[in-house]
């Protein structure tokens, strides 16, 4: 009984040897489950204060639920996904802004992985403003970050009503109108903000269209941009990866 037990370990054996070399070479990165936000933490994120060229924000996506119930504030969860915004270039129409989305993003919003969007982004020390202006691109969209519609925002900081951000939302009652607000020491990750703007811009929900918000500040730039659904509020949005 032992003797043939042990030819039948040799046969195998036999047969493991021959077979091996004919496997393939495994890639690492296919070991690699998806993309590390740990990866992108920023080293000089884009400031609206003082832009310049090769300037990088990175933010990781989130997806929300809940929107609209007042309720329920924290029904979010991060996401495989990392988006990279950049200072490419200057003309005279403003800075010229690179986003892409970085390799081993498994959750991409239907974004293209590593396909770059180009856009505007012009700073109005006169007025206090930045706006960013968006190139037309097709089918995949022409920003990542913002959605497809041109956006303003005031350099002023907003002084007419405080709120908290818990979880993906503001405090403030959900509501269908365009509203500003600013939030005192946010911390996110694990940076602690002093002072952050908050545009919130909700009007074309009365007519059931998304709604969006933009948290930002002179000196950080964007730090949160989300988008939402009327219909079931539903979301997602983008978060500023701490900095190295």
């Amino acid at each position: 009984m032992n003797i043939r037990y042990l030819f039948f370990g040799i046969i195998v054996l036999v047969f493991s040897a021959c077979f091996k070399n004919l496997d393939p070479p495994i890639d690492e990165e296919f070991f690699i489950p998806f993309v590390d936000p740990n990866d992108y933490l920023n080293e000089n994120p884009i400031s609206f204060l003082n832009p310049e060229l090769g300037q990088t924000s990175n933010f990781v996506l989130y997806q929300g639920m809940q929107y609209k119930n007042d309720e329920v504030l924290d029904d979010f969860e991060y996401k495989a996904g990392v988006v990279s915004m950049s200072i490419v270039g200057e003309d005279d129409n403003g800075f010229i802004i690179e986003e892409i989305m970085q390799p081993r993003s498994v959750d991409t919003l239907d974004y293209l992985i590593e396909k770059p969007y180009y856009y505007y982004m012009k700073v109005d020390n006169d007025q206090m403003t930045v706006s960013f202006q968006f190139l037309s691109s097709g089918n995949n969209g022409n920003n990542i970050l913002f959605g497809d519609t041109s956006i303003t925002l005031s350099l002023e900081p907003f002084s007419n009503q405080e709120t908290e951000i818990v979880g993906w939302k503001t405090t403030i009652p959900y509501l269908e109108t365009d509203e500003t607000a600013y939030v005192n020491d946010f911390t996110l990750f694990s940076t602690t903000f002093d002072f952050l703007n908050i545009q919130i811009m909700n009007a074309e929900m009365a007519d059931n269209q998304h709604g969006r918000t933009v948290v930002y500040s002179p000196e950080h730039g964007i730090v949160r941009t989300s988008f939402y659904l009327a219909e079931n509020g539903s979301g997602w949005g983008w978060d500023l990866i701490d900095k190295k």
